[in-house]
């Protein structure tokens, strides 16, 4: 991955879970070129909108009675990582 800002490659440590996440999506949408990607007509193959990210977290936040959004998700991460040491 190379950050949109300053251009530097970015290395991820991905998990077990996610893993197999991405390589089920990748099985399921094996001509798709993002891993998140649109499937309407009206936007096919580009990536999913930061806000379709922002409007799912919303959805599954009112279903679970939490306020979600995109910047909690990255305070909750830094978090973990800061009580992780």
């Amino acid at each position: 991955m190379v950050e949109r800002n300053a251009g530097k490659p970015k290395a991820l440590r991905l998990n077990a879970p996610v893993c197999a996440i991405i390589d089920r999506r990748r099985q399921e949408h094996a001509s798709d070129i993002w891993l998140f990607q649109v499937h309407c007509n009206r936007a096919r193959n580009k990536p999913i909108s930061r806000n379709a990210v922002s409007r799912a977290l919303k959805d599954v936040g009112d279903t679970l009675g939490l306020n979600l959004n995109t910047h909690s998700m990255r305070k909750s991460r830094g978090k973990a990582l800061y009580d992780a040491g």
